[in-house]
């Protein structure tokens, strides 16, 4: 049986890459012996080595021989690793270090474009002149160019403000060259926006896209085949793998790892990769953030981690908790409004006095969200679009994507009893419903929607055990993991739908 090495059998490997590039170390077992974010240092012993780079979405790897007889060893590090970030303009061309002023050429492209695109966009135009400069942010949408010749970029790509009313149609109000159609909104009021894809033929598709005053947010999306099997070709802009990334308003250049890792950090929410999002959020909060969205999906990514050790029994560690906490209140210090990071605070037990009227960017934001809205009815407003997409969300791994809903406000229900009353009148109509034929197979249930349907079974189910309304209500919340706010819509719906 084979003994650990010495201490005095090891041997100091350096690499000395720039501080946003990753190093990994990995032996001739495949296994990871060290990592970074920044410059490695560490003592391992004697063997082959793999050391892999890491800078955005760009990889290296060297093989590295460690010397038994070596007292340390300084790794020759790729030039893309070792040197200072290059920048790239939005459409993602070069670009000098040095900011140079683009408000005044985009704001001329704008105003060109919304005098075409008519009286929706020009009112829009109105508004953010109204804002002061300095309480303004500004967003850029680039769409590239489908596979498929004759594809139009911006085809069925609309901007909403918070209200529903369009700011721009990327069809007809955008740039396009190169294949790309490009969208440059430099004053836009600050708040959650809201990215409309309509698709003929299929559901129209919405996300929320947040700016931030001060802040220019960057949307970089390619283009899909939403045909389903056998149909004829349906392209649109793909949101679900849309790239997103927060600058500077005032630079309109880009660095390449801010870039390339507005890229990757996509996987580490889906996945998560909660060791790599650790490094980077310590990094940040030592140092200084580039892209406050990068580092909101950072603490998502963590938190989501936590949920999953949660579900498998697992403690969360403290350490981890506290480097979100710590991480929010950097960010608070930048984006303060962002509903992605007012999320993170609810998670941490501060809540806020803010209501979540529109939904969040991010997948993860939204479990958390309407878990805890559930529990406070407060969080999410009657009659906003966050309460209306519980049962419309759409499949993305990152990103909340819904079915956009055909009228945002309800027409008034007819039933004006309270929740415990409405629950009350559900399950005695579901006792009384003849035992011979199931309640939900039933004529009466025919017009129920999906998420109506689920909240009548939900509640049948725990109304058998427990007689008590209001308990009966808290927990068919919990166990849907729905807003009280469209649990109250769905529960006034189908009893009314019942008396008709």
């Amino acid at each position: 049986m084979s003994s650990s090495p010495k201490a005095s059998a090891l041997v100091r490997v350096r690499v000395s890459v720039n501080d946003s590039s990753e190093v990994f170390l990995v032996n001739h077992a495949f296994e990871l012996v060290s990592r970074s974010v920044g410059p490695l240092d560490d003592a391992v012993p004697p063997g082959l080595y793999k050391v892999k780079f890491r800078h955005g979405d760009l990889l290296r790897q060297e093989t590295l021989v460690v010397m038994a007889d070596a007292t340390t060893i300084e790794v020759p590090v790729p030039e893309e690793f070792s040197r200072g970030a290059t920048f790239v303009s939005a459409s993602g061309s070069p670009a000098p270090p040095a900011a140079v002023p683009t408000v005044g050429p985009a704001v001329e492209i704008h105003e060109a474009a919304t005098r075409k695109s008519g009286a929706g966009s020009e009112q829009a135009l109105r508004r953010a002149r109204a804002t002061p400069p300095m309480r303004v942010g500004a967003l850029s949408i680039t769409i590239s160019q489908a596979v498929q010749a004759g594809i139009v970029p911006g085809t069925g790509v609309r901007l909403l403000d918070e209200r529903g009313r369009q700011v721009a149609d990327l069809e007809s109000d955008s740039l396009t060259s190169s294949g790309q159609a490009t969208l440059e909104l430099p004053d836009l009021r600050p708040g959650a926006h809201r990215l409309r894809l309509t698709r003929p033929g299929l559901d129209t598709l919405e996300q929320t896209l947040v700016v931030c005053r001060g802040w220019r947010t960057d949307v970089q999306l390619g283009m899909r085949n939403y045909a389903l099997y056998g149909d004829s070709d349906v392209w649109g802009a793909d949101i679900a793998d849309a790239t997103m990334l927060m600058v500077r308003r005032d630079r309109p250049e880009i660095s390449t790892d801010v870039v390339g890792y507005s890229r990757v950090v996509k996987a580490w929410l889906a996945g998560p990769q909660h060791r790599i999002a650790t490094a980077h959020a310590q990094r940040l909060v030592q140092t200084s953030v580039d892209d406050p969205l990068f580092g909101i999906c950072l603490g998502h990514a963590l938190v989501r981690q936590t949920e999953l050790d949660r579900a498998a029994g697992v403690p969360e560690p403290r350490a981890r908790r506290e480097l979100v906490r710590s991480l929010v209140t950097a960010l608070l210090k930048l984006v303060p409004g962002h509903p992605d990071l007012q999320v993170l605070r609810v998670w941490l037990g501060i809540w806020t006095k803010g209501k979540f009227a529109a939904p969040p960017m991010l997948v993860n934001s939204w479990r958390i969200l309407s878990a805890a809205a559930a529990r406070h009815a407060g969080l999410v407003p009657a009659n906003s679009v966050t309460a209306f997409i519980a049962d419309r969300v759409w499949t993305s791994p990152t990103w909340l994507i819904w079915v956009a809903p055909d009228e945002l406000v309800s027409q008034p229900a007819k039933s004006r009893a309270s929740r415990a009353g409405l629950i009350v009148r559900l399950a005695k109509t579901q006792r009384e419903h003849p035992a011979d034929e199931p309640f939900h197979d039933s004529e009466r249930t025919r017009d129920f929607s999906d998420l109506e349907r689920v909240v009548s079974q939900t509640v049948g189910q725990i109304a058998k055990s427990d007689d008590r309304p209001r308990a009966t209500a808290e927990k068919a919340m919990r166990r849907l993991g729905v807003p009280a706010a469209t649990f109250d819509r769905a529960l006034r719906s189908l009893v009314d739908k019942l008396k008709a």
